[in-house]
């Protein structure tokens, strides 16, 4: 497989994960990443996100200033969060500014406990739980073969350890790197894949306790908490 094959098949898990219901966050922190700038683009480029206006980046929500700081650690500022969510930023600031009501909380509040548990506690009271969301997806150095291809006068580079991908490069240098950027996309699929998994089998259990379909993670679910 060739990295552009790698790099659009990255990007259609993305998007499978966030019709399912995944943020940008959990998608996110789900590759073990943190900045968002990569998903974000990929749903956006796909139509699924709409871009941040000038007016809507230059304004400043102050809802809370550890929710500014956590997002802008993320490379993300508020307006961008909410629209992630579908969200409208002037009435999502509003309602975060107040309290969650525990018994029917909003869904704003919802998904700022989802994507950011600690900071939502921080602002609101309590301690977060420990629970992990996602399984690591292992990632052992892999092996790589680079061989000069004589016919096509290019250096090929492949993992030796059954994963079908290869790189090209006029040097060995240009193979190595392209092979090493192409595992780090087959690393990232397999997390995302994962984490893709954990939600089918999240909404299914879901679809049978609630007829109506998968609910969204609340306080009190199991393996809502996952930040790091």
């Amino acid at each position: 497989m060739q990295i552009e094959e790698m790099e659009a098949l990255l990007k259609k898990k993305i998007v499978t994960a966030y019709l399912l219901g995944m943020s940008v966050i959990e998608i996110t922190r789900a590759m073990q990443k943190y900045k968002i700038n990569h998903v974000h683009s990929a749903l956006r480029n796909a139509g699924h996100i709409r871009a941040v206006t000038r007016d809507e980046f230059m304004t400043s929500y102050a809802v809370h200033r550890k929710l500014d700081a956590a997002l802008d650690r993320r490379g993300c500022c508020f307006a961008r969060w909410c629209l992630g969510w579908k969200f409208d930023p002037d009435e999502t600031a509003e309602l975060l500014k107040e309290l969650p009501d525990q018994g029917n909380p909003t869904a704003a509040h919802e998904a700022l406990l989802r994507d950011f548990p600690v900071i939502y506690f921080k602002m609101y009271g309590g301690d977060p739980p420990k629970t992990p969301l996602y399984d690591n997806y292992p990632t052992i150095p892999p092996s790589v073969t680079i061989e000069w291809d004589a016919a096509h006068t290019r250096y090929v580079a492949k993992v030796v350890e059954g994963a079908d991908i290869e790189a090209v490069g006029s040097d060995k240098d240009a193979a190595l790197g392209g092979i090493k950027r192409a595992y780090g996309l087959l690393v990232d699929i397999g997390r995302l894949d994962s984490a893709i998994n954990h939600r089918l089998q999240y909404c299914q259990k879901s679809s049978h306790d609630h007829p109506t379909g998968c609910h969204e993670p609340t306080l009190g679910d199991p393996g809502v908490f996952s930040e790091k």
